[in-house]
């Protein structure tokens, strides 16, 4: 007879790992404000998940406390900073993305990070290509308010459009997709 009992919602975490990783990334790279409470649904998650599977993520993090230094000196910061209350968000937002990183670098493999990049920086080019704005030298700002934002984002989307053209573990369409991407970036 089969089993009654339920599946573990533990079983899911390997489809909203890419899925926060991919709120994460979108928060952090289009400038929109509204964008705000999304990195903090998937902050959440990620420090729940940190706790929740610690019998894989604690010795990444105990390899990886040189990570944790800056948040705390941060912090110890505060002491003496003109503002109190912002030094200690920047620690705890350095602390935050240390456990992100340390999270995701644990739970998913390195094509799953990559592919999540570049499908996140195809977005963020596609919405450049859509929002044509020109900035006052001329140069082509897309929906970035200075062209050093736009052409750093158009080189983290090349360098993970590279990495998934030259996996020969990729899907063929995925690497054609790359192929391409890696034209528009550059």
């Amino acid at each position: 007879l089969p089993s009654a009992r339920p599946a573990s919602l533990l079983n899911y975490a390997r489809y909203a790992d890419p899925f926060f990783l991919f709120c994460w990334i979108c928060s952090l790279v289009l400038p929109y404000p509204f964008l705000m409470p999304l990195r903090y649904v998937a902050a959440a998650y990620f420090a729940f998940a940190f706790v929740l599977f610690a019998r894989q993520t604690m010795p990444t993090a105990a390899r990886s406390w040189p990570i944790f230094l800056i948040p705390i000196l941060c912090l110890v910061s505060a002491l003496w900073a003109p503002s109190v209350n912002e030094a200690m968000r920047k620690s705890m937002q350095l602390a935050l993305t240390g456990v992100v990183g340390i999270y995701v670098a644990t739970r998913l493999s390195g094509r799953t990070i990559l592919t999540t990049y570049f499908v996140a920086g195809t977005l963020t080019a596609a919405l450049c290509l859509a929002f044509n704005r020109i900035g006052g030298g001329g140069e082509w700002i897309g929906i970035f308010n200075q062209k050093n934002w736009f052409a750093g984002h158009m080189f983290v989307l090349y360098a993970a459009a590279i990495g998934l053209a030259l996996d020969d573990g990729a899907d063929r369409r995925l690497r054609f997709a790359a192929t391409a991407m890696t034209l528009l970036a550059a």
